[in-house]
Protein backbone atom coordinates (compact mmCIF):
# COMPACT_ATOMS: atom_id res chain seq x y z
CA UNK A 1 0.00 0.00 0.00
CA UNK A 2 1.33 3.42 -0.97
CA UNK A 3 1.90 5.95 1.80
CA UNK A 4 -0.35 9.00 1.75
CA UNK A 5 0.28 12.09 3.90
CA UNK A 6 -1.69 15.35 4.00
CA UNK A 7 -1.32 17.78 1.13
CA UNK A 8 1.09 20.47 2.30
CA UNK A 9 -1.46 23.12 1.28
CA UNK A 10 -3.86 21.71 3.88
CA UNK A 11 -1.47 22.09 6.81
CA UNK A 12 -2.07 24.52 9.66
CA UNK A 13 0.45 25.58 12.33
CA UNK A 14 -0.12 23.81 15.63
CA UNK A 15 1.99 26.43 17.43
CA UNK A 16 3.82 23.57 19.10
CA UNK A 17 7.46 23.97 18.09
CA UNK A 18 8.62 20.34 18.25
CA UNK A 19 5.63 18.99 16.32
CA UNK A 20 5.60 21.82 13.77
CA UNK A 21 9.30 21.23 13.07
CA UNK A 22 8.71 17.50 12.74
CA UNK A 23 5.78 17.94 10.35
CA UNK A 24 7.79 20.32 8.17
CA UNK A 25 10.53 17.71 7.75
CA UNK A 26 8.13 15.34 5.96
CA UNK A 27 8.02 17.75 3.02
CA UNK A 28 11.75 18.45 2.67
CA UNK A 29 13.83 16.71 -0.04
CA UNK A 30 16.40 14.89 2.13
CA UNK A 31 14.88 14.69 5.59
CA UNK A 32 11.49 14.03 4.05
CA UNK A 33 12.59 10.81 2.40
CA UNK A 34 13.68 9.29 5.70
CA UNK A 35 10.68 10.64 7.62
CA UNK A 36 8.27 9.15 5.07
CA UNK A 37 10.23 5.89 4.93
CA UNK A 38 9.50 5.28 8.63
CA UNK A 39 5.78 5.52 7.98
CA UNK A 40 6.02 3.36 4.86
CA UNK A 41 7.72 0.58 6.82
CA UNK A 42 5.02 0.74 9.49
CA UNK A 43 2.26 0.84 6.87
CA UNK A 44 3.60 -2.30 5.20
CA UNK A 45 3.25 -4.21 8.47
CA UNK A 46 -0.13 -2.68 9.29
CA UNK A 47 -1.70 -3.44 5.91
CA UNK A 48 -1.10 -7.18 5.78
CA UNK A 49 -4.71 -7.56 4.59
CA UNK A 50 -5.09 -4.40 2.45
CA UNK A 51 -8.54 -5.25 1.09
CA UNK A 52 -10.11 -5.71 4.52
CA UNK A 53 -10.57 -2.83 6.95
CA UNK A 54 -10.49 -3.49 10.68
CA UNK A 55 -13.01 -1.87 13.02
CA UNK A 56 -10.74 0.28 15.19
CA UNK A 57 -7.13 1.44 15.01
CA UNK A 58 -5.26 3.62 17.51
CA UNK A 59 -2.42 5.97 16.55
CA UNK A 60 -0.30 6.61 19.65
CA UNK A 61 1.47 9.96 19.36
CA UNK A 62 -0.47 11.14 16.30
CA UNK A 63 1.27 14.54 16.32
CA UNK A 64 -0.13 16.58 13.44
CA UNK A 65 -2.12 13.69 11.96
CA UNK A 66 0.48 12.97 9.28
CA UNK A 67 -0.17 9.21 9.24
CA UNK A 68 -3.98 9.47 9.35
CA UNK A 69 -4.66 9.56 5.56
CA UNK A 70 -2.90 6.20 5.23
CA UNK A 71 -4.49 4.73 8.34
CA UNK A 72 -7.94 5.61 7.00
CA UNK A 73 -7.37 3.08 4.23
CA UNK A 74 -7.03 0.17 6.66
CA UNK A 75 -9.49 0.94 9.47
CA UNK A 76 -13.15 1.96 9.60
CA UNK A 77 -12.58 4.06 12.72
CA UNK A 78 -9.38 5.88 13.62
CA UNK A 79 -8.43 7.04 17.09
CA UNK A 80 -5.43 9.09 18.11
CA UNK A 81 -3.88 10.06 21.42
CA UNK A 82 -1.12 12.54 22.18
CA UNK A 83 0.01 14.73 25.06
CA UNK A 84 -0.70 18.01 23.27
CA UNK A 85 -4.03 19.83 23.22
CA UNK A 86 -4.13 20.74 19.54
CA UNK A 87 -6.87 18.28 18.60
CA UNK A 88 -9.13 20.88 16.99
CA UNK A 89 -6.38 22.15 14.70
CA UNK A 90 -5.47 18.62 13.63
CA UNK A 91 -9.14 17.85 12.99
CA UNK A 92 -9.31 20.87 10.66
CA UNK A 93 -6.31 19.54 8.74
CA UNK A 94 -7.89 16.10 8.51
CA UNK A 95 -11.26 17.50 7.44
CA UNK A 96 -9.54 19.05 4.42
CA UNK A 97 -8.34 15.52 3.65
CA UNK A 98 -11.91 14.23 4.17
CA UNK A 99 -10.87 12.13 7.14
CA UNK A 100 -12.66 11.73 10.46
CA UNK A 101 -10.74 10.70 13.56
CA UNK A 102 -11.43 10.62 17.28
CA UNK A 103 -8.55 12.51 18.88
CA UNK A 104 -7.86 13.01 22.57
CA UNK A 105 -5.22 14.16 25.01
CA UNK A 106 -4.11 11.00 26.78
CA UNK A 107 -1.06 9.06 27.92
CA UNK A 108 -0.18 5.58 26.70
CA UNK A 109 0.98 4.75 30.21
CA UNK A 110 -2.68 4.54 31.26
CA UNK A 111 -5.34 5.43 28.72
CA UNK A 112 -9.05 6.03 29.22
CA UNK A 113 -10.04 3.27 26.78
CA UNK A 114 -11.57 0.00 27.88
CA UNK A 115 -9.58 -3.20 27.50
CA UNK A 116 -9.64 -5.13 24.22
CA UNK A 117 -11.04 -2.32 22.06
CA UNK A 118 -8.49 -2.01 19.23
CA UNK A 119 -7.69 -4.40 16.39
CA UNK A 120 -4.45 -2.59 15.58
CA UNK A 121 -2.26 -0.02 17.30
CA UNK A 122 0.52 1.97 15.68
CA UNK A 123 3.17 3.97 17.49
CA UNK A 124 5.89 5.59 15.38
CA UNK A 125 8.87 7.39 16.89
CA UNK A 126 7.46 7.63 20.41
CA UNK A 127 8.94 4.79 22.46
CA UNK A 128 12.50 6.10 22.21
CA UNK A 129 11.44 9.08 24.33
CA UNK A 130 10.58 6.82 27.30
CA UNK A 131 12.84 5.61 30.09
CA UNK A 132 12.99 2.31 32.00
CA UNK A 133 9.62 1.72 33.70
CA UNK A 134 7.86 3.93 31.16
CA UNK A 135 8.70 1.44 28.41
CA UNK A 136 7.20 -1.35 30.49
CA UNK A 137 4.05 0.67 31.22
CA UNK A 138 3.53 1.48 27.55
CA UNK A 139 3.97 -2.13 26.41
CA UNK A 140 1.61 -3.34 29.13
CA UNK A 141 -1.02 -0.84 27.98
CA UNK A 142 -0.62 -1.85 24.32
CA UNK A 143 -1.35 -5.41 25.36
CA UNK A 144 -4.38 -4.41 27.44
CA UNK A 145 -5.95 -2.35 24.65
CA UNK A 146 -5.67 -4.95 21.89
CA UNK A 147 -8.30 -7.53 21.03
CA UNK A 148 -7.11 -11.15 21.29
CA UNK A 149 -5.01 -11.78 18.20
CA UNK A 150 -4.62 -8.05 17.53
CA UNK A 151 -1.23 -6.49 17.02
CA UNK A 152 0.80 -3.35 17.59
CA UNK A 153 3.27 -1.88 15.10
CA UNK A 154 6.00 0.18 16.72
CA UNK A 155 8.74 2.15 14.97
CA UNK A 156 11.83 3.61 16.59
CA UNK A 157 15.36 4.66 15.59
CA UNK A 158 18.30 2.37 16.08
CA UNK A 159 20.69 3.83 18.60
CA UNK A 160 24.20 3.83 17.13
CA UNK A 161 26.85 6.24 15.90
CA UNK A 162 25.24 6.77 12.49
CA UNK A 163 21.71 7.42 13.76
CA UNK A 164 22.99 9.76 16.46
CA UNK A 165 24.87 11.74 13.80
CA UNK A 166 21.74 12.09 11.66
CA UNK A 167 19.60 13.17 14.61
CA UNK A 168 22.10 15.75 15.81
CA UNK A 169 23.42 17.24 12.58
CA UNK A 170 20.57 16.75 10.10
CA UNK A 171 17.43 16.74 12.25
CA UNK A 172 19.03 19.22 14.68
CA UNK A 173 18.16 17.46 17.94
CA UNK A 174 20.41 16.21 20.75
CA UNK A 175 20.10 12.39 20.64
CA UNK A 176 20.29 11.58 24.35
CA UNK A 177 17.95 14.40 25.31
CA UNK A 178 15.02 13.21 23.20
CA UNK A 179 15.96 9.52 22.69
CA UNK A 180 17.03 8.12 26.06
CA UNK A 181 16.04 4.57 25.02
CA UNK A 182 17.46 2.61 22.11
CA UNK A 183 16.30 -0.37 20.08
CA UNK A 184 17.65 -2.92 22.56
CA UNK A 185 15.70 -1.53 25.50
CA UNK A 186 12.48 -1.21 23.50
CA UNK A 187 12.66 -4.73 22.07
CA UNK A 188 13.34 -6.12 25.55
CA UNK A 189 10.28 -4.34 26.97
CA UNK A 190 8.06 -5.64 24.15
CA UNK A 191 9.31 -9.17 24.75
CA UNK A 192 7.75 -9.17 28.21
CA UNK A 193 4.20 -8.83 26.87
CA UNK A 194 4.23 -10.20 23.30
CA UNK A 195 5.37 -13.62 22.11
CA UNK A 196 5.33 -13.34 18.32
CA UNK A 197 7.23 -10.44 16.80
CA UNK A 198 8.25 -9.53 13.25
CA UNK A 199 11.21 -7.16 13.15
CA UNK A 200 12.27 -5.22 10.05
CA UNK A 201 14.93 -2.56 9.78
CA UNK A 202 16.13 0.11 7.39
CA UNK A 203 18.28 -0.29 5.38
CA UNK A 204 17.11 -3.89 5.01
CA UNK A 205 20.53 -5.28 4.06
CA UNK A 206 22.05 -4.29 7.41
CA UNK A 207 21.64 -6.03 10.79
CA UNK A 208 19.21 -4.29 13.15
CA UNK A 209 22.01 -2.93 15.31
CA UNK A 210 23.74 -1.27 12.33
CA UNK A 211 20.66 0.15 10.62
CA UNK A 212 18.92 3.47 11.05
CA UNK A 213 15.38 2.48 11.96
CA UNK A 214 13.50 -0.54 13.30
CA UNK A 215 9.81 -1.40 12.97
CA UNK A 216 8.24 -4.22 14.98
CA UNK A 217 4.92 -6.02 14.59
CA UNK A 218 3.97 -7.72 17.85
CA UNK A 219 0.89 -9.93 18.28
CA UNK A 220 -1.22 -10.30 21.39
CA UNK A 221 -1.94 -13.86 22.42
CA UNK A 222 -5.29 -15.17 21.21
Amino acid sequence: MKLQIPDKRNLLPLNFEYIDRTIDQYYRPIQGYFMRKRLSLALDLLSSSPNKKVERLLDVGYGGGTFMPSLAKISKKIYGIDLHSKMNIVKKILSKERIQATLSKDSIFKTKFRAGIFDKIVCVSVMEHFRDKELDQACKEFNRLLVPGGFVVIGFPTKNIVSNFIIEYILKFKPDDIHPSGHKEILAALGKYFDTMTVVSYPAFLPHSLGLYVVVKAYKKK
